[in-house]
């Protein structure tokens, strides 16, 4: 089967590749459009009107979206051209031909070749509704090109463009960070304060590291709350939400108070260096993991660019109960909430806010608070583990009650409930690769 292929229908310049070709170079080209006699094809990203010399090259062509030739030789400014029987593998095979074509043509708006990979970074832009500006297939290339992986595919290449999609910065740093599994902050931070309480207790450690053991042992502090003690409580509350939210680059730009007292994690990069250094594995590998936990809790906390959908700011933390036994425990808390700008300002509003509030009594049983603030209404839907709680919970409601209308607020509507909250976590969403459409491409740009 044979395609004699004249040169592009206008003149493309230099990097025309047509004037590229060589005997016996295979070609990879992007099928736009055939009919009986001609083909539309793309080559690295330049259009080709091909003749088609006979109808079985016609029938062989219709339905792919990908083909792949062979030079045979060139005379008189045409081209020949031998369709090679067997389609180019890419991982747009198994979709459906409408999708496929959506792809090369996304490709072909900004001239870039239907290679695989190139197919594969098109179809999830597609699949995360990517509105694309130029420059940001090649981004995503760059940043998929240099992770520490020998092949990447189609899982990163969604995850990739879901980066961009959210507004947040591609680098091949960040995307990493986006991809690993990640684990809850509040967890890290209680088996951090464990690791680090033993770790004090060891008298052969030199005394250098032992007192920087101390002062990051002092900061995590920060971040238990004592439901005890409410007159401090949203303080407390304040302190760790400011020494857990914020990235420790934003801390150290900082030139207030906390870098004054030495209250952020400055420290804790530090710990992490000299515990590997002295052979401390379980500090080193629990500060590690609390490390990563916590940047990737705070990368995802960045406010996106888009300003599409609901964003949320996640902060985690420990609250001191008491047990049964008149001992007490460090439970771990999440909390988000839902980032809703005022008018004319980049913070959100308090005024008009949605609230999430998870508290791990044990490991099976979680209590769950939902509360939406509109202005000085509080609406509050809570979870429970057991009747028995509640019941309890049931009880303290007029009290509730009375507190928040000493702070100028009404409870509203206000509903109890026995279950299992689902888990929280603020990530990043990852559409699946169906009902993809054109509409998401900014052709403007």
């Amino acid at each position: 089967m044979q395609i004699t292929s004249p040169l592009p229908v206008s003149a493309l310049g230099p990097n025309d590749p047509a004037q590229e070709l060589r005997p016996f170079q295979r070609v990879t080209a992007a099928v736009l459009q055939v009919s009986p006699m001609r083909a539309v094809l793309s080559i690295a990203g330049f259009p080709v009107v091909a003749e088609i010399s006979s109808s079985e090259v016609a029938a062989a062509l219709k339905g792919r979206s990908l083909a792949q030739f062979v030079m045979s030789h060139a005379q008189d400014g045409r081209i020949l051209l031998r369709l090679l029987d067997n389609p180019p593998a890419s991982a747009a095979e198994g979709l459906p031909a409408s999708d496929q074509s959506l792809a090369v043509r996304l490709l072909d708006v900004f001239n870039l070749p239907a290679s695989a990979s190139n197919l594969t970074i098109a179809q999830a832009a597609l699949n995360q509704r990517l509105e694309l500006l130029p420059g940001q297939l090649e981004a995503m290339l760059h940043a998929l090109g240099s992770l520490p992986m020998p092949a990447w595919g189609e899982a990163e290449a969604n995850l990739a463009a879901a980066v961009l999609a959210a507004g947040l910065p591609l680098t091949p740093q960040s995307l990493e960070l986006a991809g690993r599994p990640g684990g809850q902050v509040a967890q890290g931070l209680a088996g951090l304060l464990s690791q680090l309480n033993l770790a004090l207790q060891d008298n052969s450690l030199p005394p250098e590291f032992k007192e920087l053991l101390q002062r990051v042992y002092k900061v995590l502090q920060e971040a238990v709350l004592d439901p005890a003690s409410p007159e401090s409580l949203s303080e407390k509350l304040a302190a760790a939400i400011r020494l857990l939210g914020r990235p420790l680059e934003n801390q150290l730009a900082s030139q207030g108070s906390i870098m004054a007292e030495g209250r952020n994690l400055a420290g804790l990069a530090q710990l992490r260096q000299e515990a590997a250094r002295l052979g401390l594995k379980d500090l080193s590998a629990q500060a590690d993991a609390f490390w990563k936990d916590l940047s990737q809790s705070q990368f995802f906390n960045l406010p996106a660019a888009s300003g599409k959908g609901e964003q949320w700011l996640e902060a985690a933390f420990l609250m001191r109960l008491p047990t049964s036994d008149a001992g007490e425990q460090q439970a771990p808390v999440r909390l988000l909430v839902a980032r809703r700008p005022r008018r004319g300002s980049a913070s959100a509003d308090p005024d008009r806010t949605h609230v999430i509030l998870q508290v791990d009594l044990d490991d099976r049983r979680v209590i769950q608070v939902e509360i939406g603030l509109n202005h000085h209404r509080v609406q509050a839907e809570v979870t429970l583990p057991d009747d028995a709680l509640c019941e309890s919970a049931r009880q303290e409601l007029p009290a509730l009650q009375e507190r928040l209308a000493d702070l100028g607020y009404a409870l509203g509507e206000t509903t109890l409930s026995v279950g299992v909250p689902a888990a929280m976590a603020n990530k990043l969403p990852v559409l699946l690769p169906q009902g993809a459409a054109l509409s998401g491409i900014n052709r403007e740009a």
